[in-house]
């Protein structure tokens, strides 16, 4: 389970993108890398990753406002445990000019001819 908190105003639609890459402990030649997404605060489950050594990595190009800062990474899983990451971020002072949003929602419909 990957938890995002932040700390500072956030908007809920705000995105953040993380990798997780590693290797499975009875194949450790087969290297594992998959891609998920919270927006905002939140939290996110990924089932069925073979026990292993993961590190959870932000893509920052996608929260660049934020720094983010990491607990239990990387994190070895254990069968039959909680095997949590917490991402906590706080948000840059200086690097905002507006509360413009990476997201991008289509209010006006189909256009109709």
């Amino acid at each position: 389970k990957i938890i995002k908190t932040v700390t500072g105003t956030i908007d809920i639609d705000q995105p953040f993108v993380f990798v997780i890459q590693g290797a499975a402990d009875n194949d450790l030649t087969k290297n594992i890398k998959l891609t998920v997404s919270i927006q905002g605060a939140g939290e996110v489950t990924i089932k069925d990753l073979p026990i292993g050594t993961y590190t959870v990595t932000e893509d920052t190009s996608w929260a660049w406002r934020f720094n983010p800062s990491y607990t239990n990474n990387p994190i070895t899983l254990v069968a039959d445990a909680d095997n949590v990451v917490t991402i906590s971020n706080t948000q840059k002072d200086d690097s905002w000019i507006n509360d413009f949003s990476a997201v991008v929602k289509n209010t006006y419909g189909i256009a109709k001819n």
